[in-house]
């Protein structure tokens, strides 16, 4: 699979002084990597950096082949689309407003929207499922309504590759579980994508890969597999956590339980892992 995304002994923060160890990894087409971290780690940071809002501390950031710095902002647009935390606008426009909004990197300044456009909004609308919210203002969207919005002015961008920010944060369960089997359908269509949770389980759900931010500046990138799991995470983020299976054999992690006082060490109320 092509490499979408090279990031070499990266190096982020503000004023010079790096937030982690450098950083290494890769996204290729069809994978998803996932970043976790406690709050105040720097995942938004990380992204603002991939982006070239923020310049480097160290290290490279390279999109397709090319270096990030070399690269012209419609460049760019061709490359990496961005979803926010909390997507929105200044005016409350219909969806398919919003997402023609994803199209403006790809046209030139001062130019109206043509035919290729609007077909390039039509398919991504279609692709989220949109279509019976196309003339539907944001402002009357449920929040995973809104997210699936966002995520589909991405695809009109038609970049190779997606950044989101927290893109489940203030879902409830059931949407929060459908933008993750969304992100896990596009990447099978190809598509690279690095999206930041607070939720391992998110990882286990719909991730390839895993950047993890470890105390005192560390990380570690690896499969989610050898990464998502209760030593390494317990030492993330500083509590016990703890695994357990569900009836159909998946994984899911959770806090460990809290001790309640009087139960034997054997079992008990508030003995094993919580189930989530």
């Amino acid at each position: 699979m092509p490499e979408l995304l090279s990031v070499r002994a990266l190096g982020f923060g503000y004023g010079g002084r790096a937030l982690t160890e450098p950083i290494d990894l890769a996204l290729h087409a069809g994978e998803i990597v996932v970043v976790l971290g406690p709050n105040g780690s720097g995942k938004s940071t990380l992204f603002r950096t991939l982006l070239g809002v923020l310049p480097p501390v160290a290290g490279t950031v390279h999109w397709g082949g090319s270096a990030l710095v070399a690269l012209t902002p419609r460049e760019l647009a061709a490359r990496v689309a961005w979803v926010p935390q909390q997507p929105g606008t200044a005016f409350d426009f219909d969806v398919e407003q919003y997402v023609m909004l994803g199209r403006l990197g790809r046209l030139a300044i001062g130019a109206a929207p043509g035919r290729a456009d609007r077909e390039a909004v039509a398919r991504a609308i279609a692709r989220l499922g949109l279509q019976r919210f196309r003339t539907r203002p944001l402002s009357r969207m449920s929040g995973g309504e809104r997210q699936l919005a966002a995520i589909a002015r991405a695809l009109a961008q038609e970049a190779t590759s997606v950044l989101l920010d927290e893109p489940t944060a203030s879902l409830d369960f059931g949407n929060q579980g459908r933008v993750l089997d969304t992100l896990h359908d596009l990447a099978g269509d190809g598509l690279g994508i690095v999206y930041a949770t607070h939720d391992p389980n998110h990882a286990l759900r719909a991730g390839n890969d895993a950047l993890v931010y470890l105390p005192g500046g560390a990380t570690a990138f690896g499969p989610v597999a050898q990464l998502v799991e209760p030593t390494l995470l317990s030492h993330a983020y500083g509590v016990p956590i703890e695994a357990a299976r569900t009836a159909d054999g998946r994984q899911v992690l959770a806090l460990a339980a809290r001790p309640v006082p009087g139960a034997g060490a054997l079992g008990g109320p508030g003995a094993g892992a919580a189930v989530v």
